[in-house]
């Protein structure tokens, strides 16, 4: 098949811009990240990556996937089951729920109980005269009763907003480890996509090869500007793909409270299966086990608890008051009062 000269010439003209674009994006790709030990001078120092670059002008943009250190050439190996264990301890939402949930159990062992008592004491630097005697000082201790049943219903309500907090830090802990799981399969089919880019490359690479070398023989040109151009979109492909893998990682070592540049390797195969599964069982399944679901019971049941103690604090509470008086013996005896003796 001939094309006609201006057809070529078009043809040729995207060739040579896909080849500068190839060109470009093949640069830094070939930086290798060489990593240089520290001198040991104490914990706080790491190891550092030194990029070993041939350009003067990087491309800002590609430095974010072929210098960051989630593109090492070994990175350290890790297991889906440490990432999971990593967020449980070092999420730093689960953490503060999980704070959170043993301040409301705490706060359990001792709303139902009687407030603390209270004790005062006054000293007077001008004693009150009275006709026992001079009044130094007063000392006072009050208890607070409250209605007891409202005692009983405020631990109630407080036993169930406890329950509330565990629930939805389970809730939380289960969508994290979700995430984790989801964002470590998406990993998985990214590293796929870009081997079977780079083994599509390869082909194509040696196709355009022959397609020269029949063109050094005086075959047509054809077939070699139609590769370059897929070549050329190959390699916007592979670009693409190793910016999103820069982003899962960093997602995954966010959900597991890891430094985000902290490196990992994908997964080279998943051991994954089709449960059994239908709607209806599912739906039991999350009726019965769902912490979200749980939570929402619980916290309507707190609720209905604290309408029980507005209903009880209209209800009077009672003090017990005790004082005791410090009295100067200073008066002359009488038949009346007892001088000098303290009063309570």
């Amino acid at each position: 098949m001939r094309f006609p000269f201006s057809t070529l010439i078009s043809i040729a003209s995207l060739a040579c811009l896909g080849g500068c674009a190839a060109a470009r994006t093949e640069a830094p790709v070939a930086s290798i990240p060489v990593r240089a030990e520290a001198p040991a001078a104490g914990p706080e120092e790491h190891s550092q990556v030194v990029l070993v670059e041939h350009r003067q002008a990087p491309d800002p943009l590609h430095e974010a996937t072929a210098v960051g250190p989630f593109l090492e050439e070994f990175p350290p190996p890790i297991a889906l089951a440490e990432l999971e264990a990593s967020a449980a301890v070092n999420n730093p939402t689960l953490r503060r729920m999980q704070q959170e949930t043993a301040a409301a159990w705490a706060r359990v062992g001792y709303v139902g109980k009687l407030p603390d008592p209270t004790f005062g004491f006054n000293i007077f630097g001008h004693p009150i005269e009275t006709a026992a005697g001079s009044q130094r000082a007063n000392f006072s201790l009050m208890q607070m009763i409250p209605w007891l049943s409202r005692l009983g219903a405020q631990e109630q309500q407080a036993g169930f907003e406890a329950w509330v907090r565990e629930s939805e830090y389970a809730a939380e802990r289960l969508r994290v480890i979700g995430d984790i799981r989801a964002a470590w399969f998406k990993l998985y089919v990214l590293a796929k996509q870009i081997e079977t880019i780079e083994a599509n490359k390869t082909l194509l690479q040696s196709l355009i090869d022959t397609a020269n070398a029949r063109v050094a023989a005086g075959g047509p040109q054809g077939d070699v500007l139609l590769g370059m151009l897929e070549l050329s979109s190959l390699e916007e492909q592979l670009i693409d793909f190793r910016r999103q893998i820069v982003a899962v990682k960093a997602e995954l070592n966010r959900l597991a409270g890891r430094d985000p540049w902290t490196p990992i390797a994908a997964p080279s195969a998943l051991d994954a299966s089709l449960p059994a599964w239908t709607p209806k069982m599912l739906r039991e399944i999350a009726i019965a086990n769902q912490p979200a679901i749980a939570a929402a019971q619980f916290e309507a049941e707190a609720t209905r608890w604290g309408v029980e103690v507005a209903r009880l604090k209209r209800r009077p509470d009672v003090s017990l008051n005790a004082g005791w008086f410090v009295m100067d013996d200073n008066r002359p005896p009488s038949a009346i009062v007892d001088v000098g003796e303290d009063a309570w």
